[in-house]
């Protein structure tokens, strides 16, 4: 039954990265294969196994509400990935890549935290950390620990987790039962990268937030949601994360980094052009909430390499510092400061705090007024 439906998903995804002919060879996977293929249905079948034990153990949490005085109606968590902030002209990059959040900070709508690193510099380990109180330094296993969705399910706000990334396989097991937790979920495929056929650009989870935006699916006594928007970012490989007219960097544009030989110029440029996608991408996201009381939080998983400061691409290096440096921004609404002006203060004196997104959750509760017997204040990003 498993092996059927997965062989059905896998089909339907032809049809997909068939979909424009154009660009289809170019978004084509280069290491798919008959033989992986097999593997992953076979890794599907064993995770949907597996994952039911920390499911139990997730819903075995328990859940104790001491203050709940949460007034922002919408809470939105953009979590980005691979995305560097060392490539980002907000923070003195010296190429636009992220002309609508440079934009939104001179216009006093945006905060940029200069001082966040991630725990880890993979995304599942991150993951285990963002939404719970597992962090860095905790012993045993994350689903053993309490989560932000069942706590905020508890205090009566709808909860929405929607993925552009995988649903399924190894590296899509920790998002599939974080979103399981959630009043709502939506994946733009419910295959693994490595059995989907296409690639799926981040504009196609839009669609799915608009579909949340509209009130299907919400209970009708909430006021409040929380949405996690999870992206795929500037993860590799770099050119086929973003569409043809966002290729706006070109290896002659590139002046930086340790190598200086045409391929890897283009790398870079490619980087580059991903992180500029990124940019418009939250701001699509930011553009649907301006007019409501909302605050809006963007923050990579990790960083990334990408011959910046020695001979590597990529990310997984947990001595590499690079790899942990991250944005943080977090917008606010013209709503949001009239009603909340010293939620909005706050945020802005903790914009050069040193602090590192494993504590994560005790922000978001500091933010949204919610006290549970876990919760440490000192830990919130928040002064």
């Amino acid at each position: 039954m498993c092996a059927s439906l997965l062989t059905c998903l896998f089909a339907a995804s032809c049809g997909h990265a068939l979909a424009n002919p154009e660009d289809s060879l170019a978004k084509l996977p280069t290491n798919l294969s008959v033989g992986r293929l097999a593997m992953n249905l076979r890794q599907s079948y064993d995770e949907t196994r597996s994952t039911a034990y920390v499911d139990y153990a997730l819903a075995s949490q328990p859940v104790e509400i001491l203050s709940d005085r949460h007034d922002t109606p919408k809470v939105v968590f953009i979590l980005g990935e691979s995305t560097s902030r060392h490539h980002m002209q907000l923070y003195g990059y010296d190429l636009p890549t992220t002309p609508n959040l440079v934009r939104r900070e001179q216009a006093g709508e945006l905060t940029v935290f200069s001082d966040v690193t991630s725990p880890h510099a993979g995304t599942m380990a991150v993951m285990r950390t963002l939404f719970s109180f597992y962090d860095k330094d905790a012993a045993g296993m994350w689903y053993d620990y309490g989560n932000l969705f069942d706590i905020l399910r508890a205090a009566g706000i709808h909860t929405c987790w929607l993925s552009n990334q995988e649903s399924s396989g190894f590296y899509g097991s920790i998002g599939r039962t974080l979103a399981s937790r959630c009043d709502e979920q939506a994946f733009t495929s419910r295959l693994a990268h490595t059995i989907d056929l296409s690639e799926r650009y981040d504009e196609e989870v839009l669609p799915l937030l608009d579909d949340a935006l509209s009130g299907d699916g919400r209970r009708d006594d909430v006021q409040s949601d929380f949405f996690v928007v999870h992206l795929m970012g500037a993860h590799e490989d770099f050119k086929r994360r973003y569409p043809a007219e966002f290729s706006r960097s070109t290896a002659a544009d590139e002046t930086g980094g340790v190598r200086d030989d045409e391929a890897s110029r283009q790398i870079r440029a490619e980087y580059d052009n991903a992180v500029l996608y990124d940019d418009d991408i939250v701001d699509q996201i930011i553009r649907r909430f301006a007019e409501q009381d909302a605050v809006v939080i963007f923050l990579s998983d990790h960083g990334e390499e990408v011959n910046d400061v020695r001979e590597i691409v990529g990310h997984g290096d947990e001595s590499s510092r690079w790899q942990h440096e991250i944005p943080m921004v977090i917008w606010t609404s013209a709503k949001f400061r009239a009603h909340h002006p010293e939620d909005a203060a706050r945020i802005g004196q903790a914009k050069d705090r040193r602090w590192c997104s494993d504590e994560m959750i005790h922000t978001l509760l500091d933010l949204m007024k919610i006290e549970v017997p876990q919760y440490e204040k000192e830990k919130s990003l928040l002064l």
